[in-house]
């Protein structure tokens, strides 16, 4: 729902994220994994030991964890799409793992295989959380409505983990199940929706002229009218469009027809109710009342984030759920 761009920052943490992968744990290293495969899968042919060697080669030479969007279906082409043409060859083929961690046998896709060796799990639950708190992500890229955020369990203790959706899938793109780029924080309902789908919305833009946040939600048109008269949040419609307010065109209408964004957003019509109560509360002498009782602190932005009940910055919207919503309909009416 919001872009972010990659500058120098986010390229440095992306470099400080694969120096993560490739610290000596409890487990591998992806490399050893991945070389480790050729010999612990039962009946592995020609063809698929060469696709593990392709990911090696990748991992080492073609930065395949630090790799910008732009150059991932560049990346296919040149190393991967030749095996897709082969009518033998198929990534949801099963092989069985002769020895895995826990020295037991274990039968899965061929893809799920690559996807364990490059340490999916663990990045999930130990290593990217951090790096989407320093980016401020919380809450679902896709819709914003919820936290992506949850706890899983290690031992006898709890971690924050993420739902991730990889952008390129996993089951077609197992090379990119931890490239920094693919990982995508979002609720469980949107990775559902997407699913294996091609994937439209880029989280990451390297296009420095490119709009961050090309989506707008607005009341319907009389819509204000008839809830002031009524004071029934059923009355209460609002849209989903692109920025400058043109409504089932363009990239607003596709992202809809994606995620059904606007008809999801209707069902937070409690939450829309109260920030219109809130512009009645909120006149100018409360307002005074609020900034000589709250501590010289709190700036300007903080009290309408106080008001709203959500960040008020662009640059915040992952943040929190709703903080889109909220943030569009209190420029709307205050």
């Amino acid at each position: 729902m919001k872009k972010i761009l990659i500058d120098d920052d986010l390229t440095d943490l992306a470099k400080e994220y694969k120096s993560l992968l490739d610290v000596n744990s409890d487990n591998p290293k992806p490399l050893e994994r991945l070389e480790a495969l050729k010999v612990n899968l039962e009946n592995l042919d020609k063809k698929y030991e060469e696709y593990i060697d392709e990911v090696i080669d990748c991992y080492k030479d073609h930065n395949l964890i630090e790799l910008l969007p732009s150059k991932f279906d560049k990346l296919y082409e040149d190393h991967f799409s030749r095996f897709h043409e082969d009518d033998n060859f198929s990534l949801s083929r099963k092989f069985t793992k002769i020895k895995d961690e826990e020295e037991k046998k274990c039968t899965q896709p061929f893809y799920m295989h690559i996807v364990n060796a490059l340490g999916y799990d663990r990045v999930r639950s130990n290593i990217f959380p951090q790096f989407m708190l320093r980016l401020g992500i919380r809450s679902c890229v896709y819709c914003n409505s919820t936290f992506a955020v949850a706890t899983s369990k290690s031992n006898s203790s709890y971690r924050l983990t993420y739902s991730l959706d990889h952008y390129m899938p996993k089951n077609k793109y197992p090379f990119l199940a931890v490239s920094f780029f693919n990982l995508y924080p979002c609720c469980q309902p949107c990775n559902s929706t997407k699913s294996t789908k091609s994937p439209y919305w880029r989280l990451y833009t390297e296009n420095p002229n490119e709009e961050l946040n090309p989506f707008r939600f607005r009341f319907k048109s009389g819509t204000l009218m008839k809830y002031e008269i009524s004071w029934d949040n059923d009355d209460l419609e609002i849209e989903f469009t692109n920025k400058d307010g043109t409504h089932d065109v363009g990239a607003a209408k596709k992202y809809d027809d994606y995620f059904h964004t606007e008809s999801l957003y209707n069902n937070f019509k409690p939450e829309i109710e109260e920030v219109l109560w809130k512009r009645k509360i909120y006149n100018s002498t409360m307002l005074d009342i609020l900034r000589t009782t709250l501590p010289k602190e709190i700036n300007a932005d903080d009290y309408v984030r106080l008001i709203i009940g959500n960040y008020t910055s662009e640059k915040d919207i992952l943040r929190r759920p709703l903080a889109k919503l909220m943030q569009d309909l209190a420029k709307e009416i205050f």
